[in-house]
């Protein structure tokens, strides 16, 4: 897996609230562009002798720092953002390749979730609640009230097979 690849599913783990898992996946990226501590500092010198901010780009030429370079200390910083470990209270439940999480507002649950390798999209209303479920290719969206967390999490599941 690249290091792009971790940081899509890293972020979309943060999203749920599986910040453990997202922080190692980041810290694994933090570990391959680690060489993008040299052009960082490259690029800091830049931004200090530009006067003008028109003239950054030719500096940044000036220095042989291309656009890979700018992308890699941008996804290192992405990285360094997604590592920041939280205190997870939230309660992660895991399917095979699927990962949901409930979050319980004042009269609203909100289910979030990843499919690893899911593709599509789906939308239907939940048979076990009152409220919807929408699947679009990884992502699990779910909101309902009235209903069991347990049921409407099994319905989800059925519903994944796209």
């Amino acid at each position: 897996m690249n290091c792009i690849e971790n940081l899509h599913k890293a972020y979309i783990l943060t999203w749920i609230g599986d910040y453990k898992t997202a922080s190692e996946l980041a810290r694994e990226c933090m570990q391959l562009l680690s060489d993008s501590v040299e052009i960082r500092r490259k690029v800091k010198e830049v931004l200090k002798k530009a006067d003008r901010e028109y003239k950054i780009s030719k500096k940044l030429r000036e220095e042989s720092i291309n656009t890979t370079d700018l992308i890699q200390v941008a996804l290192y910083y992405l990285a360094k953002r997604l590592s920041v470990k939280k205190d997870n209270d939230i309660e992660i439940i895991e399917k095979g390749n699927i990962k949901l999480s409930v979050i319980e507002h004042l009269l609203v649950k909100e289910v979030r979730g990843y499919c690893e390798g899911c593709r599509g999209y789906k939308y239907s209303l939940l048979t076990s609640a009152k409220g919807y479920l929408i699947l679009y290719d990884e992502i699990i969206y779910a909101e309902f009230f009235e209903g069991n967390k347990d049921d409407v999490i099994n319905e989800i599941l059925k519903n994944t097979k796209l």
